[in-house]
């Protein structure tokens, strides 16, 4: 059987625009979400939600029905508990994807358009050239008081 290999989960993480981390227990490559992670396994990914996720908790209720809703779309249960469980799905599935995404709760990367990359890039250099402050811009002439 083909495994998804790191490369994979790499290509997956940039087409849908989302970060990789890696997960100090096992080293292994995984994308975060709010409610849980996005993980390979075998030949596809799977998700993972977990009851007590950093400042979140989820409740039976809500891990219930992101278990239904990803069941009714075709993912596979992993493993079922009250509180949290895994699902496999296949990354090349576009209503998979969507769906496992957004039951995680990863945040996609912002894409700038050209104008913003390009003010952006002012807005640095000139922080850089000591025209800006921290947090507010510098006035020709100010002394400062």
């Amino acid at each position: 059987m083909n495994k998804l290999t790191t490369a994979s989960i790499e290509d997956f993480a940039r087409k849908h625009r989302l970060k990789i981390v890696t997960d100090p227990g096992d080293n292994t490559q995984i994308i975060i979400g709010r409610e849980g992670h996005l993980f390979p396994y075998d030949h596809r990914l799977a998700l993972m939600i977990i009851g007590e996720h950093g400042a979140r908790s989820v409740s039976p209720r809500k891990w219930s029905n992101a278990r239904d809703a990803c069941e009714r779309a075709g993912m596979e249960v992993l493993q079922s508990g009250e509180y949290e469980g895994a699902l496999a799905f296949n990354p090349s599935d576009r209503e998979m994807v969507k769906l496992a995404i957004a039951t995680v709760g990863a945040k996609t990367k912002r894409t700038l358009s050209p104008e913003q990359r390009q003010k952006q890039v002012a807005t640095l250099k000139a922080y850089r050239a000591g025209l800006f402050s921290a947090s507010t811009p510098k006035q020709e002439g100010h002394l400062g008081a």
